[in-house]
Protein backbone atom coordinates (compact mmCIF):
# COMPACT_ATOMS: atom_id res chain seq x y z
CA UNK A 1 0.00 0.00 0.00
CA UNK A 2 1.23 3.35 -0.95
CA UNK A 3 0.44 6.34 1.30
CA UNK A 4 0.01 10.19 -0.19
CA UNK A 5 2.09 12.51 1.48
CA UNK A 6 0.68 16.16 2.58
CA UNK A 7 2.69 19.11 3.87
CA UNK A 8 0.74 21.53 7.03
CA UNK A 9 1.85 25.09 6.39
CA UNK A 10 3.93 24.69 9.63
CA UNK A 11 5.80 22.04 7.92
CA UNK A 12 6.42 24.15 4.47
CA UNK A 13 7.41 27.03 7.28
CA UNK A 14 9.94 24.74 8.72
CA UNK A 15 11.39 23.84 5.88
CA UNK A 16 12.22 26.95 4.43
CA UNK A 17 14.61 27.00 7.11
CA UNK A 18 16.26 23.96 4.77
CA UNK A 19 19.19 25.90 2.71
CA UNK A 20 17.27 26.79 -0.64
CA UNK A 21 19.40 23.98 -2.76
CA UNK A 22 18.62 21.11 -0.37
CA UNK A 23 14.91 21.36 -0.11
CA UNK A 24 13.92 19.27 -2.97
CA UNK A 25 15.94 16.71 -1.41
CA UNK A 26 14.76 16.53 1.78
CA UNK A 27 11.17 16.57 0.50
CA UNK A 28 12.13 13.56 -1.69
CA UNK A 29 13.24 12.02 1.00
CA UNK A 30 10.91 12.44 3.81
CA UNK A 31 8.16 11.36 1.12
CA UNK A 32 9.55 8.73 -0.13
CA UNK A 33 10.20 7.05 3.18
CA UNK A 34 6.70 8.03 4.81
CA UNK A 35 4.31 7.04 1.28
CA UNK A 36 5.74 3.62 1.58
CA UNK A 37 6.18 2.83 5.29
CA UNK A 38 4.56 5.66 7.91
CA UNK A 39 4.59 2.94 10.58
CA UNK A 40 8.42 1.82 9.97
CA UNK A 41 10.93 4.34 8.55
CA UNK A 42 12.78 4.55 11.69
CA UNK A 43 9.62 6.60 13.62
CA UNK A 44 8.35 5.91 17.16
CA UNK A 45 4.72 6.99 18.21
CA UNK A 46 4.51 10.35 19.47
CA UNK A 47 2.22 9.04 22.70
CA UNK A 48 1.78 5.21 22.92
CA UNK A 49 -2.08 5.71 22.80
CA UNK A 50 -1.89 7.01 20.10
CA UNK A 51 0.40 5.30 17.08
CA UNK A 52 -0.86 7.33 14.37
CA UNK A 53 0.75 10.34 15.67
CA UNK A 54 4.91 9.76 15.10
CA UNK A 55 8.25 11.43 15.03
CA UNK A 56 10.99 10.66 12.33
CA UNK A 57 14.08 11.37 11.05
CA UNK A 58 15.72 11.44 7.71
CA UNK A 59 18.87 12.12 8.08
CA UNK A 60 19.38 15.68 9.39
CA UNK A 61 15.77 16.25 9.22
CA UNK A 62 13.33 15.25 12.37
CA UNK A 63 9.15 15.38 11.40
CA UNK A 64 6.38 15.08 13.29
CA UNK A 65 3.57 13.64 11.43
CA UNK A 66 0.17 12.01 11.21
CA UNK A 67 -1.32 9.04 9.60
CA UNK A 68 -4.44 8.86 8.45
CA UNK A 69 -5.00 5.16 7.58
CA UNK A 70 -8.64 5.37 6.60
CA UNK A 71 -7.72 7.94 3.59
CA UNK A 72 -4.51 6.43 3.38
CA UNK A 73 -2.64 9.94 3.72
CA UNK A 74 0.03 11.12 5.77
CA UNK A 75 0.30 14.53 6.61
CA UNK A 76 3.81 15.98 8.07
CA UNK A 77 3.16 18.48 10.94
CA UNK A 78 6.46 19.72 11.32
CA UNK A 79 9.64 19.61 9.80
CA UNK A 80 13.02 20.95 11.80
CA UNK A 81 17.01 20.17 11.32
CA UNK A 82 19.67 21.04 8.90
Amino acid sequence: MSYRVTWTDAAEHGLEGAPPADRAGIRSTVERGLSTDPYGCGSTPVNPRDPDRRDASFGRVVVRYEISGGVTTVTVLRCAGW
